[in-house]
């Protein structure tokens, strides 16, 4: 059997790192995988699985890559077709009704739909909500990763209850605790240093950072610690100067993307989450892994 994962955008994050797993649960049962793609990202620290074709669909958006699954779908006639998140999903149905093949379609959302599309902009962003409705119930089956999301997704999309089914993100795979004894080249979290908060994400508004370094400038006050935020994102330079303000810039440490967070997680004193909203935050269920 093939089958094909549609990730228009490959960079660091929850629906990249779920999917490999899952991809390579696929591969290690003696199925063919394709990562079908719109960027190819060179600044990944996450890699696909061993023995995963990565397809380069030679589009600049989802929805232009339309023509190119198209064309996938009928030379390559997946068995099943697993795409991610809005603009995938809709692209995806599209594609598959133009293709004319017989393959199931799976539709997945991972993150709070209604507060993730507020932040979309532009008139494709604005049509999307209709373009969901009228395109969701074509496919074979809508997922969400959580069950309060798959709830809130169906409301969204005027479904009955229990329409949208629930299967959790596969996060936790055992490698985690082979990183996790690696030990970080930095001298953070040496013996006798102070006891360190960490923070892993894309740095971006809806992790609300902002609002963890006014926290942890309250803590800095009382208690000798040290803030670790890693990752990188559009809100890196602002909440540098944030720290700055708050008198905390030699306290705050900001590593960008790490390929082993693992390390920094079991040597952590303290894991914080600080999103505004999640599907099912992945980083969590890794930092409990950890031990933190």
């Amino acid at each position: 059997m093939r089958v094909a994962f549609f990730l228009p955008h490959l960079v660091d994050g929850g629906v990249a790192r779920s999917s490999f797993i899952l991809a390579g649960r696929f591969i290690q049962h003696g199925h063919s995988v394709d990562i079908l793609t719109i960027r190819p990202s060179h600044m990944m620290t996450i890699a696909p699985p061993d023995g995963a074709r990565v397809i380069d669909l030679g589009a600049k958006r989802a929805l232009s890559s339309i023509p190119s699954l198209v064309k996938y779908i009928r030379r390559e006639r997946p068995s099943a077709l697993i795409s991610a998140q809005h603009f995938a999903n809709v692209s995806a149905v599209l594609a598959r009704s133009l293709a004319r093949r017989d393959v199931k379609l799976v539709l997945t959302e991972r993150s709070a739909v209604e507060e993730a599309l507020k932040r979309g902009r532009g008139l494709s962003a604005k049509a999307l909500p209709w373009l969901m409705r009228l395109l969701y119930g074509r496919a074979d089956a809508v997922v969400a990763n959580a069950g309060d999301g798959a709830a809130r997704l169906a409301r969204f999309l005027g479904w009955p209850p229990g329409s949208v089914r629930t299967i959790y993100n596969p996060t936790f795979d055992p490698s985690i605790r082979v990183l996790a004894e690696e030990a970080p080249a930095e001298s953070w979290f040496a013996p006798g240093e102070r006891p360190v908060v960490l923070s892993v994400g894309r740095l971006a508004p809806e992790k609300d950072l902002g609002v963890l370094l006014r926290a942890f400038a309250a803590i800095r006050a009382k208690l000798e610690c040290r803030l670790v935020m890693v990752g990188e994102g559009p809100d890196r330079a602002s909440l540098e100067a944030l720290a700055g303000e708050l008198g905390v810039a030699s306290d705050v440490e900001f590593p960008g993307h790490r390929a082993n967070p693992y390390s920094y997680m079991s040597r952590a004193a303290l894991f914080v989450l600080s999103s505004l909203n999640e599907g099912l935050p992945n980083v969590v269920i890794e930092a409990q892994a950890c031990g933190v």
